[in-house]
């Protein structure tokens, strides 16, 4: 029983990070019917900002190195509005093939980027956070992983709330649902798009800052994260930002219960049969009824 509960929680813990890639992931397909293949890479250039900015200077404490988190979201924010302006506007000109075509070019060149500059080299520095744990009645809650499982919880009500609540965002649903009436209606689709990256890149940011207290910094990092939450995103129903959340929460419990109780090297593969059964099953996803946009 202890095994399973404890394989519950890690799930729990890592499905928290897999839902902060894929609701940014998510945003930038619901709102411009773009997947974003450089999103892993962007995750990596997050925590490679928040390295260095931790190296530059990290306050003692036990929680100076989150100081990191707050800058390196902001530095991806403006990267993301500078991906959309220079990059994804003018590739919006001949359709969104070449959009996805351009995401992943620059997802290769990016890691390329990496390589050159810093190396292929694991990094990770030393802070209090890392190994910490919470431990009682034999179970054991990872101070990490448990930080960002919380931020998830507190990003997916904002997101709801933006979405729902907000001036922008009731135009964001707009232009996902038509923007050529959005258009017609006084809605700028061009605004809409670049914030709606802005918040997609600056959520990797975040996510990225709250990695690196526990997790190596490498040019390839961001892969497994980006594949994951793009098999979460397809899951909970593309285009439902909120939904993703729970698509995360379960690929990481999925993922720990299979490497608890078959094998480690399978926890990867079952990800992607639980995808296969609900493609086959329920293809609009498990937390979207009928056609859902944002």
């Amino acid at each position: 029983m202890i095994i399973f509960v404890q394989s519950i929680i890690n799930g729990i813990l890592i499905g928290g990070v897999y839902a902060l890639v894929a609701m940014g992931l998510n945003l930038m397909f619901g709102v411009m019917k773009l997947v974003n293949f450089a999103h892993g890479e962007f995750l990596m250039t997050g925590m490679y900002i928040a390295v260095s900015l931790t190296a530059l200077w990290m306050p003692s404490g036990y929680w100076g190195i989150y100081w990191v988190t707050v800058p390196t979201m902001l530095a991806m924010a403006v990267l993301g509005c500078v991906f959309y302006l220079i990059l994804l506007r003018r590739a919006a000109r001949f359709g969104a093939f070449p959009q996805m075509l351009l995401t992943f070019g620059l997802s290769i060149g990016l890691q390329g980027l990496a390589q050159v500059l810093r190396g292929s080299d694991f990094v990770l520095q030393r802070n209090p956070v890392n190994g910490s744990a919470l431990r009682f009645s034999g179970l054991t809650i990872e101070v990490g992983p448990g930080i960002g499982f919380l931020t998830a919880l507190i990003v997916a009500v904002a997101m709801g709330y933006v979405l729902h609540s907000t001036r922008w965002g009731k135009s964001a649903r707009a232009v996902a649902e038509n923007i050529e009436t959005a258009e017609m209606l006084g809605i700028d689709a061009r605004r809409v798009f670049v914030v709606a990256t802005a918040i997609s890149v600056g959520l990797v940011g975040l996510t990225a800052a709250l990695l690196i207290p526990y997790h190596y910094t490498y040019p390839n990092v961001g892969q497994t994260f980006a594949m994951v939450a793009f098999l979460s995103i397809v899951i909970a129903g593309l285009g439902n930002v909120v939904g993703s959340i729970f698509g995360g929460l379960l690929m990481g419990i999925v993922q720990t219960m299979t490497a608890s109780y078959l094998d480690l090297d399978l926890s990867t593969a079952f990800i992607y049969v639980v995808f296969l059964a609900v493609l086959l099953l329920r293809p609009q996803g498990l937390f979207t009824r009928g056609r859902r946009v944002l």
